[in-house]
């Protein structure tokens, strides 16, 4: 079901995106973390941890206003000291995969 919801959103428009600055970013903005994500919310900069699992369901719930550059997240790496990076990396790649099973681009954010 969450797929379907989600096919329904445009296909991402690299050229509407690929020049913003991360810190002006409006689609979806998710935060690898150790055991969770975290989904930022761009309208007011909450942050609301999820689990790897329910990543799916909580895209499709988000409403068309909240993917102006289409099927695309921006995507980065917990930088606190205290994260655990080889459980970050494996949740990367897990994250990356339920994203592309979805037809969801990725904007990496580079770590810095």
């Amino acid at each position: 079901m969450a797929t379907a919801q989600i096919q329904t959103i445009s296909a991402a428009s690299p050229a509407t995106y690929k020049t913003v600055d991360l810190k002006a970013w409006r689609n979806p903005y998710l935060i690898v973390k150790t055991d969770r994500i975290g989904l930022l919310d761009v309208s007011n900069s909450e942050e609301h941890l999820i689990k790897i699992e329910e990543l799916p369901a909580k895209l499709a719930q988000l409403p068309a206003s909240a993917w102006p550059y289409g099927r695309v997240v921006a995507l980065a790496d917990d930088r606190a000291p205290a994260a655990d990076q080889v459980h970050i990396r494996e949740n990367k790649a897990k994250i990356a995969a339920t994203l592309r099973s979805l037809n969801i681009d990725i904007q990496w954010v580079p770590s810095s």
